[in-house]
């Protein structure tokens, strides 16, 4: 994992190997696919190709599991197969983890030996919840957004048109919606209070493969351009 300061041409290593040597060590990852960045600057990393999240304290140089077991792929409590997207809740001290190979979200307090609930849902990419702890999940090749209440496993699907190829998807500091649509490249808002089956407003186009989203405190929107192996600034609008 690497930080990069703003109008830097290259980045610092921050977590894993400064060699990029791949490894199942605390100190090493395989194959990471996503990272997210608290408050007090801990990242959250999948080490997906150890079957682990990471806690990385800033300046460590090494890591600690906090789900999964380490180098175990399987469809129980304990491990996950393949995941790429994530929600972290630091209140709660808890994650919930989109499990890719096993149709499923983990939900799953930090450091515990296996996760408190399973939600089950075929062809699942992408997770988030909202301030209130309900949890969003994009399905990628169903093209739907379902809805599941706090603490509960049975969902509504919300979103069933406008949408190709979702993945991630993420709220703003306002209650607005944002879906990143890998198919069409395009990263579509629902705003705050969305009826359901509404089809949103696309807000950015022109993109290959757009994977995730990020806001900063000035609400600008950094997008990963995965079919263009680079993280897209888009200022806010004035």
């Amino acid at each position: 994992v690497q930080v990069w300061h703003p109008n830097a041409t290259v980045g610092t290593t921050v977590a894993g190997d400064p060699n990029g040597v791949a490894g199942w060590t605390n100190g090493k990852m395989y194959y990471p696919t996503f990272v997210y960045v608290d408050s007090s600057v801990n990242m959250y990393i999948i080490d997906n190709g150890n079957s682990r999240v990471l806690l990385w304290s800033p300046g460590a140089s090494v890591g600690t599991t906090i789900a999964g077991t380490t180098g175990i792929n399987a469809n129980s409590t304990s491990s996950f197969g393949q995941a790429w997207t994530m929600a972290v809740d630091t209140s709660n001290s808890r994650i919930y983890l989109a499990d890719l190979w096993y149709n499923r979200i983990m939900v799953w307090p930090f450091f515990a030996n296996d996760s408190s609930y399973i939600i089950p849902l075929s062809d699942i990419v992408g997770v988030t919840i909202d301030i209130g702890g309900n949890v969003y999940a994009t399905t990628h090749h169903l093209n739907t957004v379902t809805r599941f209440p706090a603490g509960s496993t049975s969902g509504t699907v919300i979103i069933s048109s406008g949408l190709s190829l979702p993945w991630a998807l993420r709220f703003d500091q306002y209650g607005n919606l944002y879906v990143a649509n890998t198919g069409s490249g395009t990263i579509v808002m629902f705003c705050a209070g969305f009826a359901a089956n509404s089809t949103g407003s696309i807000v950015v186009s022109g993109l290959n493969q757009p994977v995730d989203i990020a806001f900063d405190s000035q609400m600008n929107m950094y997008v990963c351009e995965y079919g263009n192996h680079r993280v897209v600034k888009l200022a806010k609008s004035p």
